[in-house]
């Protein structure tokens, strides 16, 4: 977004980005080959670059009925709900800084 104090913007043009982390989610693309050992409601750890010592928990909560191919290879896009999404807040607001100690800024240290 690149607006500044004071500019004029249009009804329809975003200011802000607002995340609810209480309702974080991803989306991966599983390879044909694994689709059929993934089902709604199996437990997940999940794994981000930008977290490379972290190990988020997750819920399967939608399996694509349909593929994609691309370049010979069909994926099916599988959403993943994060349940720890406290853990993930206090680590990317608060950067990775951010210690198992209570820090009483994030709401996984302020309750």
């Amino acid at each position: 977004m690149d607006v500044s104090s004071g500019d004029k913007v249009n009804n329809d043009q975003a200011v802000a980005h607002i995340t609810n982390y209480k309702k974080l989610k991803t989306t991966i693309k599983v390879d044909e080959l694994d689709i059929s050992k993934v089902k709604v409601g199996q437990t997940s750890d999940i794994t981000a670059s930008a977290f490379p010592d972290e190990t988020f928990k997750g819920k399967v909560t939608n399996v694509a009925r349909e593929g994609e191919a691309n370049n010979g290879v069909a994926t099916f896009d599988v959403t993943v709900s994060i349940t720890d999404a406290k853990k993930a807040e206090s680590r990317y607001v608060y950067g990775s800084e951010h210690s198992d100690r209570e820090c009483g800024r994030c709401s996984l240290c302020a309750g």
